[in-house]
């Protein structure tokens, strides 16, 4: 008999036929289910993008990639690896709008421009801040020998924005770094979901962290507890709802077999599906979907933008 607390066929046993009874003393679990269990893709998916800095990096990427759209596609640094040994050509200003764009204040001005190759006439758009050209101005033009199509005209730039834009990229990058860092934490969570083992342990220490939400202090929470070799490890997580991992004398903790420092506790996977007695995961609850919704409505968006306007 031991104290551990769960209904297991250990395979590390001299008698790996044999059921053990591990009787827990929080009484919070009783079970015979040994991993790996079944947790459904669209569940997976759910825990993946759950939790705050999950859903905040969505959000950020998500309004980030409207700024990418707007202002670096339009921008210089899109055709910064294009040029190369072009050749030269005489051209002149055909026309010259004002643009609904502008930079510190001063608008941005299309010049629309023709010149010559071979026989052939081109029409190329150049853009600047401030109205530096005229109708009917000379001007020199520069044009890819292998496409003449591709050109541009001395003293302007070819995107309509210059290389300050550049910035726009730390909105969608910010939420991109924040989505990464929750998929790693999630797919730990996943992965012992589904392949690890169950435990209960003892707080041993909270910290609080430089870090709020919600201007809630996030804590690090540091609990012990035996695996099922009979050995102590400790298991780590932050959150700033202390709720819920000090509402209860033993927390409920997963870790992975083979490494039980690989490890969390239960309460603080996002929208965790509940246990079954036996052991198996049942469903998640309704509201845990929600976190799809915003990585859908981004990715339609965005992908769908991207289709329609350089693909097809």
């Amino acid at each position: 008999m031991s104290t551990n607390g769960f209904l297991s066929n250990d395979k590390d046993t001299k008698a790996p036929n044999k059921l053990y009874i591990r009787f827990e003393i929080s009484c919070f679990c009783y079970t015979s289910y040994m991993p790996p269990r079944n947790l459904p893709f669209i569940s997976r998916l759910a825990i993946l993008c759950g939790g705050f800095d999950a859903q905040f990096g969505w959000v950020f990427f998500g309004f980030g990639m409207i700024f990418f759209w707007i202002f670096f596609m339009n921008s210089e640094v899109v055709y910064m690896l294009a040029y190369g040994d072009w050749e030269s050509a005489p051209g002149e200003i055909l026309r010259v709008e004002e643009t609904n764009a502008s930079e510190n204040n001063t608008s941005v001005y299309e010049s629309i421009y023709k010149y010559n190759v071979s026989g052939v006439n081109y029409e190329g758009t150049a853009y600047t801040t401030g109205r530096d050209f005229y109708n009917g101005q000379q001007v020199d033009i520069e044009y890819n020998p292998d496409n003449p199509s591709e050109s541009r005209m001395g003293g302007s730039r070819r995107g309509m924005f210059g290389w300050e834009v550049m910035l726009v990229m730390l909105f969608p990058l910010v939420g991109l770094a924040f989505i990464l860092f929750s998929f790693r934490r999630n797919m730990k969570s996943v992965d012992l979901l589904m392949n690890g083992r169950f435990a209960q342990g003892t707080l041993l220490k909270q910290e609080p962290t430089n870090v709020t939400i919600n201007k809630q202090t996030v804590y690090k929470y540091t609990f012990r507890f035996e695996a099922h070799d009979g050995q102590m490890y400790e298991a780590t997580g932050n959150t700033h709802i202390g709720s819920l991992l000090t509402d209860e004398k033993y927390e409920r903790l997963i870790y992975a077999p083979n490494d039980p420092s690989y490890a969390t506790m239960y309460d603080i996977i996002p929208s965790a599906p509940r246990v079954n007695p036996d052991g198996s995961l049942g469903p998640l609850p309704f509201t845990a979907y929600l976190s799809l919704i915003l990585p859908l409505i981004s990715l339609v968006l965005h992908g769908g933008y991207y289709m329609l306007a350089y693909v097809l």
